[in-house]
């Protein structure tokens, strides 16, 4: 009877054991899930007049780009206007014109780490161009005959598409000779360098067909596929240890996952944007969440988005990675905001808001 009852015991203590396993598994594995799209918060006069003074426009004009320069003794904010002028937001909040060139068509801007340089692609379709700017310096240099290029993780050169050739360039000795990687019949990719001897290959972004980011390895001039999907979107951390996912299933829906430097899927998250509308950090991600798109029918992701066919109606969000648990920020909606280009310095958050192109300010 004793023997009965310690076996009894036993198998009781092994269950409850397990299922605590269990139960302890999924929670770890939890995304938490923002609002319900339509639900709208709460707010009473003093919770307004605090949020607004969190949030506010500090750029006189509409803005194609930004960066933020942590090179100096003190970061900087510098904002590209609709004319390519570029301008620095001063301590007092006043504004100086450091670079008066007018460049049309800005098409895309990608700042270095430490925001000393930024590489401007711009011009129409058929006659694109690539300059550097340095921030510090204030110096322009071109890229001849480039169709696409990138920073090494540390600033410090670049790798571009010359024709058919991708090439390396040191930005800091001239005298060390520009290096040819491979030659490689491509057409529309941008690059990304995510690691010292890794860059990725990345294709037009559309949810109707399936296309593939590639990796090249730059020492052994190896090529493989980095991932594979519809609507295949991405955005790293600035030291590219992490990074957001977007995709779309077989039915036209959206799928947002957390990635590794090498493409690994670390997590699903429960709530969906695109990775242009996120600040992805080590342990922290800030995003814009769209609560509402202003069209009747439910928007093609990204392709609508990218053509401006739609704009959203977004509550930021902050996705602690530490404590697993997604935490609202701003879930204001008295003015409309569609968010992207984030940029986090100390406890504020930079972005620009869709509606009007202007560069705002959030106070954590």
């Amino acid at each position: 009877m004793k023997k009965i009852i310690i076996i009894i015991i036993a198998v009781v203590f092994i269950l409850a054991v397990a299922f605590g396993i269990y139960f302890g598994w999924k929670k770890s594995r939890e995304i938490l899930e923002p609002p319900i799209t339509n639900q709208q918060p709460i707010i009473d006069n003093q919770q307004q007049a605090i949020a607004e003074q969190r949030l506010k426009i500090i750029s006189n004009q509409s803005v194609s780009g930004h960066l933020i320069n942590n090179a100096a003794t003190s970061s900087q904010i510098f904002y590209f206007n609709q004319d390519g002028q570029i301008l620095r937001i001063k301590a007092d909040g006043g504004e100086e014109t450091i670079s008066e060139r007018i460049i049309e068509n800005i098409q895309k801007i990608e700042a270095s780490k430490d925001g000393k340089k930024a590489i401007i692609k711009f011009g129409d379709k058929n006659n694109q161009q690539f300059e550097i700017f340095d921030v510090e310096k204030n110096i322009w240099q071109q890229i001849r005959n480039a169709s696409a290029a990138a920073f090494s993780p540390d600033g410090k050169q670049i790798v571009y598409f010359d024709g058919v050739d991708l090439m390396v360039k040191n930005l800091f000795d001239p005298k060390q000779k520009t290096q040819k990687i491979l030659s490689l019949s491509q057409k529309d990719f941008d690059l990304k360098w995510i690691a010292s001897d890794r860059v990725l290959l990345l294709p037009k972004q559309s949810s109707l067909i399936s296309v593939d980011i590639w990796e090249i390895n730059l020492k052994t001039k190896a090529l493989k596929i980095f991932a594979r999907d519809k609507g295949l979107t991405v955005n790293f951390a600035k030291d590219n240890s992490i990074g957001l996912k977007f995709s779309v299933n077989d039915n036209g829906e959206g799928i947002l996952q957390l990635i590794g430097n090498s493409g690994a899927i670390m997590a699903n998250l429960n709530f969906l944007t695109l990775p242009d509308k996120c600040s992805v950090n080590l342990s922290k991600i800030y995003c814009a969440v769209p609560q509402s798109y202003n069209m009747i029918k439910e928007p093609v992701l990204p392709d609508d988005y990218l053509k401006r066919a739609v704009y959203s109606n977004d509550f930021i969000y902050e996705l602690d990675l530490e404590k697993n648990a997604l935490l609202p920020v701003f879930e204001e909606n008295k003015q409309p905001i569609d968010a992207i280009n984030f940029e986090l310095l100390g406890n504020k958050l930079f972005f620009i808001n869709r509606y009007d192109n202007r560069l705002y300010q959030l106070e954590l």
